[in-house]
This record gives structure tokens, sequence and C-alpha cells, in this order.
């Protein structure tokens, strides 16, 4: 994990991070998940958060969204 200048966090480094924190600063989001798959740095995923604690929210969220997949939803 690498602590961003305003006390927040991007998961990595990884193939995406600079993208994930770019999107997180400029949309003022909470989190950011970046998930790739055949993009041009290939397979890989990144997470950028305002804050580190935020992160503990992307495992139900991960959940639901398979759910949603599996069930057609998504």
């Amino acid at each position: 994990m690498t602590s961003l200048p305003n006390g927040g966090a991007v998961l990595g480094p990884g193939r995406y991070g600079a993208r994930a924190e770019a999107l997180l600063r400029a949309d003022g989001a909470t989190v950011v998940l970046i998930i790739s798959i055949g993009g041009p740095a290939g397979a890989a995923f990144d997470v950028a958060a305002v804050h580190p604690a935020a992160l503990t929210e992307i495992p139900t969220i991960l959940r639901r969204v398979a759910e949603d997949i599996e069930r057609g939803q998504g």
C-alpha cells in the first residue's frame, strides 16, 4: 500500500495505480477500484482510497457485483 499526500492510500504499486489515484482526485470519490481485463497494461486491478479504512467496503461491494453478474443483472 502506498500512502497519498492527503492521507489516502493506493494498493500497489500496480499497473493502474496512477489512473486510480487520478480518478479518485478528479471525481472526489471515496474509493476508486479499477479492474482491467485485456487493457494496455494487461489484466490487473488497482484501488485508491481517500482513507485506508474505506478499503474495508470493497469486499462487500465485489460480492454484490459478482452476485448480480451471476444472476444476469450486471
